[in-house]
């Protein structure tokens, strides 16, 4: 999971709490290590492509070109690019709005896991000094990514496994092909290949 977000719209210490609650859930999340500046542009360019769910920190500047190499604006263009399954988290205030047309347009018709992570007036005793700035995402949120990243999961392992399939179906086929004109030519015992070729075939098919 690739945590897309505006650094300059100072909401890094509560995209670390989003992070460490996916955690708890055994959900891997990737935030781009700003300190590590000359670095971003591949961070980005690898954190995005390896990764099954996009995360969008919807801020109002979200998506925004600057000139920083691997801003929000080179993620999510690369992330579209890509066809990644996006999740938008609504961290928009009162009165405000995304202002970069092609994410509004985007982001429509998922504003609605809202988000807010105001300070928390009265922290537990116990609580980690990032969460004494910062409150928690509340666990319906968390749960909703969880579920989506364990969906879009299920899905690549779906397909991965059909392309495996149709990669034993494509061996078996040229197995029997190569085989088939000997059929006449062989002895009986050796006919046994494209037999087995043939319940290989069906024994693959039915996973």
């Amino acid at each position: 999971m690739f945590l897309s977000l505006r650094f300059a719209d100072e909401i890094l210490a509560a995209a670390h709490l989003l992070k460490e609650a996916l955690a708890s859930k055994e959900v891997p999340a990737l935030i781009v290590d700003v300190k590590n500046f000359s670095r971003i542009g591949q961070q980005v360019a690898t954190g995005v492509n390896q990764c099954s769910l996009f995360v969008i920190l919807g801020t109002p500047t979200y998506g925004e070109q600057t000139a920083t190499q691997g801003c929000t604006a080179d993620e999510f263009a690369y992330a579209t690019q890509l066809g990644k399954p996006m999740f938008f988290i609504n961290m928009l205030g009162k009165g405000e709005a995304l202002q970069v047309k092609n994410v509004e347009m985007c982001c429509a018709g998922r504003m609605g896991d809202f988000w807010a992570p105001k300070p928390d007036p009265n922290p537990p005793s116990n609580a980690p000094a990032m969460a004494r700035a910062w409150s928690y995402p509340k666990d319906a949120l968390v749960d909703h990514i969880t579920g989506r990243y364990r969906e879009v999961r299920s899905l690549l392992c779906v397909k991965y496994h059909g392309l495996q399939k149709y990669e034993c179906l494509w061996t078996v086929l040229c197995c029997i092909n190569m085989n088939a004109c000997r059929l006449i030519c062989i002895p009986c015992s050796d006919r046994v290949l494209p037999v087995l070729c043939c319940a290989v075939l069906c024994f693959a098919w039915s996973f």
